[in-house]
C-alpha cells in the first residue's frame, strides 16, 4: 500500500498536502500528528468501461493505494482492487440498477 515510502515519507507527503491550497482548511489531516499520519494511505478510486464479451461492455469500479505504482509489478491486480463490476445494460435500467435513481 505504501509503494516505495517509508513511514516518513508518508507524513512528509501529507505534510506537502497541508500546504496546499485545496486542503488548507481539511481538518481530519490537519487534526492528526506525525505519527497517525505515517498510517493514512491515501486512495484513488477509478471507473472505467470495459468490454469483456463481445457486444457487452461492463463497468468496473477499483481502488488502490495513490502510493501504489504499476512499476512495481505488471499484474495489475496486485495493486488495483475491484470494488464492483456491473453490466452496461442493467445501469440503464432504472429498475435494476437502483443505485443512481435519484
Amino acid at each position: 500500500m505504501m509503494g516505495e515510502y517509508s513511514s516518513q515519507g508518508v507524513s512528509n507527503f501529507w505534510r506537502h498536502v497541508k500546504t496546499l491550497d485545496a486542503w488548507k482548511h481539511h481538518t481530519v489531516i490537519h487534526e492528526l500528528n506525525d505519527d497517525e499520519l505515517s498510517h493514512m494511505i491515501p486512495c484513488n478510486i477509478h471507473g472505467d468501461g470495459a468490454e469483456m464479451f463481445t457486444d457487452d461492455e461492463y463497468f468496473v469500479w477499483s481502488w488502490s493505494s495513490a502510493f501504489s505504482s504499476s512499476s512495481l509489478t505488471s499484474d495489475v491486480l496486485l495493486h488495483r482492487f475491484p470494488i464492483a463490476v456491473v453490466a452496461e445494460r442493467e445501469m440503464l435500467d432504472d429498475n435494476v440498477f437502483w443505485l443512481f435513481i435519484e
